[in-house]
């Protein structure tokens, strides 16, 4: 099984996050309540703008105080006929299948949304807190430690991640999704995921993967 970048990435202590100097720390912590703010909108409208969801992912983090809404003609762009896909899971219906929730997290990598890439994907031990911790970081909103640059957790093939341009779905059954997400520095991740049914997302992905590779 390969090591996907999908993977969950909240590797960072907070004993490292203590050595750091009050500054830093002031930083960190506005950033972990950004985290609390997802792509996901606050209340229903009709609006052009499709309403999302408006609660924290598991009722503890407040609701946004500023409506975050996503138009059809975006999610269209990204996800041409299957924009329905993403829309159903946005608006607080679970996902039909494994490819629906990872476009959904494809939407939620360009929105840059790490709570619900942390929240529809499973890692034993791990807590979702943590996982967003370290999307975060992977998509470059908050701010790598020393201990994450020495251990290379987040290396430059993950980084591309921070600007993805577009998504493509090779092929997609119960169990697996295989899909290409290209990026803006060039580089295409080639990945095949794998997922299980999950009681309040319908899908989530399990953390492994047959294959992922950078070309």
């Amino acid at each position: 099984q390969a090591d996907s970048p999908f993977k969950t990435l909240g590797r960072a202590s907070c004993k490292a996050m203590a050595r750091r100097s009050w500054p830093l720390r002031v930083s960190t912590l506005l950033a972990c309540a950004l985290l609390k703010l997802s792509f996901v909108g606050v209340t229903q409208s009709r609006s052009p703008l499709v309403p999302r969801r408006g609660e924290g992912f598991e009722g503890s983090a407040p609701s946004p105080k500023v409506k975050s809404t996503i138009s059809r003609e975006q999610l269209e762009r990204d996800h041409g006929d299957s924009w329905q896909m993403v829309d159903k899971i946005l608006t607080g219906e679970r996902a039909e299948s494994p490819e629906a929730i990872m476009r959904a997290r494809f939407t939620a990598l360009r929105f840059k949304d790490p709570q619900f890439l942390a929240a529809t994907e499973k890692e034993e031990g791990t807590s979702i807190k943590k996982r967003a911790a370290g999307w975060a970081k992977t998509l470059g909103l908050e701010e790598k430690t020393l201990a994450d640059s020495i251990a290379g957790i987040f290396g430059s093939d993950i980084e591309a991640l921070q600007e993805p341009l577009s998504f493509e779905v090779i092929s997609a059954d119960e169990e697996s999704v295989e899909f290409k997400i290209r990026c803006r520095n060039g580089k295409t991740l080639h990945e095949k995921s794998k997922f299980q049914k999950d009681r309040k997302w319908g899908y989530v992905y399990t953390g492994d993967s047959e294959f992922a590779q950078w070309n």
